[in-house]
């Protein structure tokens, strides 16, 4: 699973899947929920990093952004972040934090969701 698009692998700061997962102690996850979870990431980064840097977009910026949000998948993903590269200074910068601020929450649920789910095994 470590096909990841040249713009996917900028947005989530990651060279492959696999290291993502293991990071997060997700390495079992079968491929198919692996899937679906590196898609919401996506979303979310990219939802965290349009509201970081809302302030300084034009209207212009704004109404692009607007139509290329109404498209979804893969395709329309790449669409959206080729689009912020090429208008928001150090949109590099901005990503990397966003997706280590996100990794680092991530681990924290996941962390408390496996306590809570061995301490039901245990009881």
């Amino acid at each position: 699973m470590n096909d990841l698009s040249y713009l996917q692998k900028q947005l989530l700061n990651i060279d492959n899947t696999d290291s993502l997962f293991i990071e997060l102690g997700l390495k079992n996850l079968n491929e198919d929920k692996k899937q679906k979870l590196l898609a919401s990431m996506i979303l979310t980064v990219i939802n965290r990093i349009l509201l970081r840097i809302e302030p300084i977009l034009t209207k212009e910026d704004r109404d692009v952004l607007s139509s290329l949000e109404r498209n979804t998948g893969p395709e329309a993903d790449n669409q959206l972040v080729t689009y912020l590269i090429s208008v928001v200074p150090n949109f590099d910068k901005i990503a990397a934090e966003e997706m280590t601020s996100y990794k680092e929450e991530m681990k924290v649920q996941i962390a408390s969701l496996m306590k809570s789910f061995d301490e039901e095994q245990q009881s």
